[in-house]
């Protein structure tokens, strides 16, 4: 049976989980615990000088191994206080999550014009909503649906040249519009989730309620964005509205990302499809929410049920430009084809190239105080953009980057790396427009001019699947120097 306890034992697991991410602040550490750590890498270091005066003679094998021995033995000891530390840590934590005084606390700043929650930033807070995904996550099996498997089916149902009507939408202020009686109804009727875990959830959303500006928001609805399990409560919430969606006659096929929808019909007859959407519509208002309307640009609606010459659509999802094209096979005959080419969305693109500016303005105001370290985080950006890591501590060894992320692009079609090579232009503008070190340093500003163009380039990048290693303060620095985009 699923323990959803907010127990020492569980915040103990919590712990190590994401120590193992370095997810954990240095003083979210017990100062014992962080002497202990010291204390065993210095007995292993020890254990190295022993073996390496071995090696030399210095010492015989037998006084090496007693040695050894003994600092192995001083080690085991240290690991079990180190244990002993940290459990009286979490019980303590415990106790306070579990006093009926224990509340989450919501702060609220602004990005992108919009406001973004943070829970408060205590220990208890930490281990506590930790523990509540978990329960979450783990009673309802709600998780987000894989972006690269959706993306990969689109590119093959738009490639099979079946008569389809097309919706591409997403639903409005989405986070903000969760009805929450609903969402708490569905929470409520669930027999598995414990009790102190809904008493949070209901705690949680009545704190977001106090602190939202009740202008601008309608009451009674909407999660709290930015928030862990705010992305859990609302899968939850979709859940039926999604199984309805899919039960409509002639879907063949339905995403949701988030709140970016795609649906493909496939109708027996080349009939129109332009009651399709208000089929979708209904369903979606009548569960509180609401989808942009037709005449928004980000709802595409495309009747690909006739085929014709010179049919062209675009549609851009999840970071992709889908291009379909009508075509005649043969100019003396009837039939159309449709062909289809995959490019980077128009916003995937500037989010690229305003990437790139950050970098090169970071270089050019650290440079005045420290050149060497500034080129290095310049470095680091490049290599990142246009290059390929594997994600630090996943599972899975999940792989990111200008190949891993834009995959489905098509480099043996014409032009189908057009926009990396498009990028890889904008680059080496920027290095003769925007390279501009401090003024009083005396260095060839050419031969760094020279070194970049020579060593970065997003096509060369994907082609050759050039892969790099990136420390997690690395990491952490380029996230930094990268959160002020506005794209």
């Amino acid at each position: 049976m699923l323990d959803q306890s907010f127990s020492a034992e569980n915040f103990r697991n919590i712990f190590h989980i994401e120590n193992r991410k370095g997810n954990l602040k240095k003083e979210m550490f017990p100062a014992k615990y962080i002497d202990l750590i010291k204390e065993i890498k210095s007995l292993k270091a020890e254990i190295k000088v022993k073996s390496r005066e071995r090696k030399d003679g210095i010492i015989t094998k037998e006084e090496y191994q007693s040695i050894k021995d003994e600092k192995n033995s001083k080690i085991k000891e240290c690991k079990k206080k180190k244990d002993d530390v940290l459990y009286e840590q979490v019980k303590e934590i415990s106790a306070n999550v579990n006093n009926d005084s224990f509340r989450f606390t919501i702060n609220v700043e602004e990005r992108d014009g919009k406001p973004v929650y943070q829970l408060g930033d205590s220990i208890e807070v930490f281990y506590a909503i930790k523990q509540l995904q978990y329960n979450i996550r783990k009673t309802f099996k709600v998780k987000q649906a894989d972006r690269y498997s959706i993306l990969k089916q689109i590119k093959l149902l738009l490639s099979d040249n079946f008569p389809k009507y097309i919706i591409r939408t997403d639903i409005k202020s989405f986070y903000e519009s969760i009805p929450q009686v609903g969402l708490l109804e569905k929470i409520e009727q669930n027999t598995l989730l414990n009790y102190q875990s809904k008493k949070f959830i209901a705690g949680i959303i009545e704190e977001y309620e106090a602190k939202k500006d009740p202008r601008e928001f309608e009451a009674k609805k909407g999660v709290p964005r930015g928030i862990g399990i705010s992305a859990y409560l609302a899968e939850l919430y979709m859940r039926d509205i999604d199984n309805k969606i899919k039960s409509l006659e002639n879907v063949t096929f339905y995403a949701r990302y988030v709140d970016d929808i795609f649906i493909i019909f496939t109708p027996n007859t080349k009939s129109s499809g332009t009651n399709y959407f208000e089929k979708v519509n209904k369903i979606i208002t009548s569960s509180g929410l609401e989808l942009k309307p037709e005449t928004d640009a980000k709802t595409q609606l495309v009747d690909m049920l006739n085929k014709i010459e010179g049919f062209n659509s675009s549609i851009n999802y999840l970071g992709y430009k889908f291009n379909t094209l009508g075509i005649k096979l043969k100019a003396d005959e009837n039939p159309i084809d449709y062909r289809l080419s995959v490019n980077l969305s128009d916003n995937k693109i500037d989010k690229y190239k305003s990437r790139i500016k950050l970098s090169f303005d970071t270089y050019n105001k650290e440079s005045r105080y420290d050149e060497r370290r500034a080129r290095k985080i310049l470095f680091d950006c490049l290599r990142m953009l246009t290059g390929n890591t594997n994600l630090i501590n996943s599972k899975n060894g999940v792989k990111v980057g200008v190949y891993f992320s834009n995959s489905l692009l098509d480099k043996e079609k014409k032009d189908g790396l057009k926009d990396l090579k498009s990028l890889d232009g904008f680059l080496t503008r920027m290095v003769y427009s925007n390279l501009v070190p401090y003024a009083e340093l005396l260095f060839d500003i050419e031969k760094l001019r020279n070194q970049i163009k020579q060593s970065f380039s997003f096509q060369k990048g994907f082609e050759e699947k050039r892969f790099h290693k990136f420390k997690i303060k690395e990491l952490k620095t380029l996230k930094k120097i990268w959160a002020d985009e506005t794209i």
